[in-house]
């Protein structure tokens, strides 16, 4: 028997995998084609351009500038600030791009739309580049506190180690999507990752501690703690772009391939599905029965 592809599943084994559906179709927010202009234009320009924007390219850009021009830096090594530089300085076409995803991303999710599933394909750009935002302004501090606490050399090895297990994770996720939509078992690879997780620390941190105390090097007794968070930070970063993948790509491939037998799957009411205003067109031309507020509340429970 030939195996079902990723995106070539019908209704009814699609459903295998929608089991988010809802989520998939509003991001866990209030009803979005229902919102008011007032507060469309408030979401977007106040608090997104404006406060989350600045906010935002301050983490992201601005800071590793500063910290790379003075010299006066506390808690962290000179050296470490320079990394934070470094970083930032090779990531800066890409942080650029994505920054700029993130604003304009924000517009298709909030501008009004006829349909709730219009929604689907607008979340995953906005959400990827703002949450990658937070990935890299963390992964800053994350990749300074290990160079001081575990050297240079403890730091690539957390890094690459990182990089491979976030590719890992999310891979294997979209190979257990496969495996659910051919009825085969999943494979969890959760205590694979946990246990080299863990031997990491194991690993690294006496190594560490026998090598600054030998050297006389000062570092505060936290960051041996804090300096094991990189490796800890892609596999957070891994998991969290797996469970973007698998709701905003794939299970919202299938409710925009399948939007009205979706619609009567998640027992979504007429006026949750549309828009006010095009939901009272659709019932004055008489293509919808106008729902009452009890037979909405129903079909909500």
């Amino acid at each position: 028997m030939e195996k079902i592809s990723i995106f070539g599943a019908d209704f009814e084994r699609s459903k295998k995998i929608v089991t988010n559906g809802k989520f998939a179709l509003s991001a866990g927010m209030p009803n979005p084609i229902h919102m008011g202009i007032i507060n469309r234009l408030f979401t977007v320009i106040i608090a997104g351009f404006f406060f989350f924007g600045i906010l935002t390219y301050g983490v992201l850009m601005g800071m590793p500038e500063l910290i790379g021009a003075d010299s006066d830096i506390h808690y962290i090594s000179v050296e470490a600030g320079m990394l934070i530089h470094n970083i930032s300085s090779f990531l800066k076409p890409f942080n650029l791009s994505i920054y700029l995803l993130f604003l304009v991303g924000m517009i298709p999710v909030f501008w009004p739309k006829k349909r709730l599933s219009s929604q689907l394909w607008t979340y995953f750009p906005f959400y990827t580049a703002g949450l990658t935002c937070a990935f890299i302004s963390i992964l800053y501090f994350a990749s300074a506190v290990a160079y001081d606490a575990y050297t240079l050399v403890g730091f690539w090895f957390q890094f690459v180690l990182g990089i491979v297990l976030f590719f890992w994770i999310i891979m294997n996720s979209i190979q257990n999507l496969k495996r659910r939509l051919n009825d085969e078992e999943e494979k969890s690879i959760l205590k694979k990752v946990m246990t080299i997780t863990v031997g990491t620390m194991v690993v690294l941190f006496p190594v560490s501690l026998v090598y600054h105390l030998m050297n006389q090097l000062p570092v505060h007794w936290y960051f041996y703690i804090l300096g094991l968070f990189l490796v800890v930070w892609f596999v957070i970063g891994g998991y969290y772009s797996a469970f973007l993948m698998n709701v905003h790509i794939f299970q919202a491939y299938y409710i925009h391939k399948f939007p009205e037998e979706y619609k009567t799957y998640l027992k979504i009411p007429d006026r949750e599905w549309y828009s006010k205003g095009y939901y009272k067109k659709l019932v004055k031309s008489g293509k919808l029965e106008e729902e009452t507020t009890q037979e909405n509340g129903e079909e909500n429970e």
